[in-house]
């Protein structure tokens, strides 16, 4: 990671808000809102993707070019995110580490390469994966367990 990083033993954002911060305005609408919510990133707020279980990752090939989703199970078992990449030009998956069997998210983070290229990574306990877009859509799905219908979060 670039701007998130790992020191003395936690995890340090400052820098990370204050990139976002200062280029606000070329991170697309859509998901500026998704993106900039501290909560996001937080180590025990309710709408954490942090400790997220990764669900599942595709990839395909269409007429209008590459895409990729990504979904997580949030870490309280009570939503589904998922992050559908268009107009992917790169993926890259991290070396995996063959002592840590897990798949939970320790963080993620959005950076802008030039003009309409952005990239995502997420950085999990034994892996992590970067992948480079032009547009992004985030959903966040609420599960409810009584009637196993699922709500969509604005």
């Amino acid at each position: 990671m670039n701007i998130i990083k790992f020191q003395n033993g936690s995890w340090c954002f400052d820098e990370y808000f204050d990139y976002l911060n200062k280029h606000l305005e070329e991170i697309p609408v859509e998901i500026r809102g998704f993106l900039t919510d501290y909560s996001r990133y937080s180590l025990s707020d309710s709408t954490t993707l942090h400790d997220s279980i990764l669900l599942d990752v595709r990839s395909n090939l269409t007429k209008k070019g590459q895409c990729a989703i990504i979904k997580l199970e949030g870490p309280y078992s009570d939503r589904i995110f998922s992050f559908r990449f268009h107009g992917v030009s790169k993926i890259d998956f991290g070396k995996q580490n063959s002592l840590i069997k897990n798949i939970d998210l320790i963080a993620f983070q959005f950076e802008i390469l030039k003009n309409d290229l952005f990239r995502m990574e997420f950085i999990f306990d034994s892996n992590s994966l970067k992948i480079e877009f032009n547009k992004l859509i985030i959903s966040e799905t609420k599960k409810v367990s009584a009637s196993n219908k699922r709500i969509n979060l604005p």
